[in-house]
């Protein structure tokens, strides 16, 4: 599993997702941030936009959290791993 604690600085561990249930409810601002710049976004543009640091974001793209963990992990455009049209992410 990816090493999120350099993240911890700018949003501590706050409980499991009340969407999916997955343990890190943090993940929804991340695949958010990686949604965004997958899409073209500019990551200052994201940062300014969400009320983050870019120092956030940057990290964010760098760690790619959960990115090895099959419930969440995203392909490199962004998408939801092995999604398929009409598949329910998350």
């Amino acid at each position: 599993m990816s090493d999120v604690s350099e993240l911890d600085q700018w949003l501590k561990p706050c409980g499991a997702c009340a969407f999916c249930g997955f343990h890190d409810k943090r993940h929804r601002l991340w695949d958010a941030i990686m949604d965004r710049v997958a899409s073209g976004d500019d990551p200052a543009d994201v940062a300014d936009d969400l009320s983050l640091e870019p120092a956030h974001v940057e990290a964010v793209l760098r760690i790619r959290p959960y990115a090895d963990d099959p419930h969440l992990a995203r392909d490199t455009d962004g998408t939801p791993s092995g999604d398929q049209e009409g598949s329910d992410h998350g």
